[in-house]
């Protein structure tokens, strides 16, 4: 699944959210995983988050979850596509240690292909907490690069 750049979104330089597809029965289960930026953990907080998904071509939503909760960092929607091809799949979302605060990351655009095309997405789920974790850290140390560069053109002064 490739879809503005990858499976991962960092929002607000401090909540990466990865996405992964799995296979249920005749259903795809969209399973979102929150984690903090720097730690690289799974959020501790829970999170509250609503999904949508709009038919590429389409334009219109074919489907607004409703509110749904949590659990050690990882939310999930089981969602049957109703035929083969890309879909837009919108998330929002808030953060229990910050209530009032929406977050809307980039939306993803992904392929639902016929059963065999689907089979790939459990490869993706069993590295979901390396990629998350990877994500994580290649964003911290870009961080930390880009100011160390500005403190030592500064003369190291703030």
């Amino acid at each position: 699944m490739l879809a503005h750049g990858g499976p991962h979104k960092v929002v607000d330089g401090r909540v990466v959210i990865s996405l992964v597809l799995v296979p249920r029965d005749e259903a795809l289960a969209l399973r979102f995983a929150f984690g903090d930026v720097r730690s690289g953990q799974p959020l501790s907080a829970p999170v509250v988050f609503r999904v949508m998904i709009r038919e590429d071509q389409g334009g219109q939503w074919s489907f607004e979850s409703p509110r749904m909760e949590t659990t050690g960092g990882t939310g999930e929607l089981v969602h049957r596509f109703p035929r083969d091809g890309f879909y837009e799949v919108f998330l929002e979302f808030e953060r229990g240690d910050e209530p009032g605060r929406i977050y809307r990351p980039e939306d993803w655009r992904v392929w639902i292909g016929s059963r065999g095309d689907s089979a790939r997405p459990w490869v993706v789920a069993s590295l979901e907490l390396i990629l998350v974790a990877s994500a994580a850290l290649c964003w911290w140390q870009r961080q930390r690069g880009v100011r160390r560069r500005g403190a030592a053109l500064s003369g190291g002064r703030p």
